[in-house]
């Protein structure tokens, strides 16, 4: 059996981070693309302060990296997301993520409730995709 080849994804604006915290946004093997997961920070790593803007950050950075390895929204099958505080803010990111999720075939979708993140951070989104050719 071949070995799939494994291609990192680093877009422009998170490469600060991935230098910093040693690690891959991306990481594409075939036609998966396996993305970490993705908070409301900046290309200069400042957090969002506004909820509803750090989530849109958040599909941003994930959009980053989808351009960068070739693909969209629409190429997501799984979509996880972990929120500080899901009773307050899961009706906020609902609507932010329909405004990047449009259909018809949405992603599978997973809401967790965490202890906590770093830096004042409310939510952290992971996705994998599927690419087409």
């Amino acid at each position: 059996m071949a070995k799939l080849e494994k291609r990192i994804v680093i877009p422009d604006q998170l490469r600060v981070p991935a230098e910093r915290f040693n690690y891959s946004p991306g990481i594409k093997v075939g036609n998966t693309l396996y993305m970490a997961g993705q908070v409301g920070r900046d290309a200069e790593m400042n957090v969002v302060e506004e909820t509803e803007a750090q989530f849109v950050q958040a599909m941003e950075n994930i959009a980053a990296i989808l351009k960068e390895a070739g693909g969209d929204f629409s190429d997501i099958v799984e979509l996880e997301a972990w929120f500080v505080d899901l009773a307050r803010d899961f009706p906020i990111f609902l609507p932010v993520k329909d405004r990047f999720f449009t259909g018809p075939t949405y992603p599978t979708f997973t809401a967790f409730e965490v202890g906590g993140l770093v830096q004042g951070l409310k939510v952290e989104i992971k996705c994998t995709a599927v690419l087409t050719d």
